[in-house]
């Protein structure tokens, strides 16, 4: 508990009151370990998907595209509600996609909702050899972003589909800076 004491010694050296002080306490698991093998533990990969996507919502993680967030959001939908996107659903969920500090007047939920179907139909039209259910999904999100910090991928290819790499949101997952 020295982190949460932290907290609280400096909301008291900033004038605040210790019992005030905001933080909060974030269970994860060690997420992109080289040797992690996503088709190996479903629930372990569940976990990390999550990480990486709620990360990007809150910050933790930033794209450094806003195609790349698109294409996360693309995703995400993806692996919520299946390769039908339904623009008035798309709109209902795009504040829990994109980060707040995302959506601006001049970046309007209404056009992320233009870069997220772009994104997902440029997905849609790349050949594909098999179905892509919803878990092999956050099997991809999981790989890419391995791949893109530089550990091999288990084989370096998606099981079954030898001809095409690992693409999903290409730098989501960059490590937050050290506070």
């Amino acid at each position: 508990m020295d982190a949460i004491s932290q907290c609280e010694q400096f909301a008291k050296e900033q004038g605040a009151q210790e019992r005030n002080a905001p933080w909060r306490l974030f269970f994860r698991k060690e997420i992109f370990t080289p040797w992690h093998n996503p088709t190996d533990d479903y629930v372990a990969t569940n976990l990390i998907y999550q990480q990486i996507v709620r990360g990007v919502k809150f910050g933790e993680y930033r794209c450094d595209k806003e195609e790349d967030m698109a294409e996360l959001a693309s995703q995400q939908y993806y692996v919520d509600y299946g390769s039908e996107m339904v623009l008035e659903r798309l709109l209902n969920l795009i504040p829990s996609y994109i980060p707040d500090r995302e959506i601006t007047p001049s970046k309007t939920v209404e056009k992320w909702a233009q870069f997220i179907i772009a994104a997902h139909k440029k997905w849609r039209e790349t050949p594909r050899t098999e179905f892509h259910a919803g878990d092999h999904q956050r099997r991809r999100v999981y790989l890419h972003v391995q791949q893109r910090r530089g550990h091999p991928c288990p084989g370096g290819h998606l099981p079954g589909r030898a001809e095409e790499k690992v693409e999903v949101c290409g730098h989501a997952a960059r490590q937050p800076k050290s506070r």
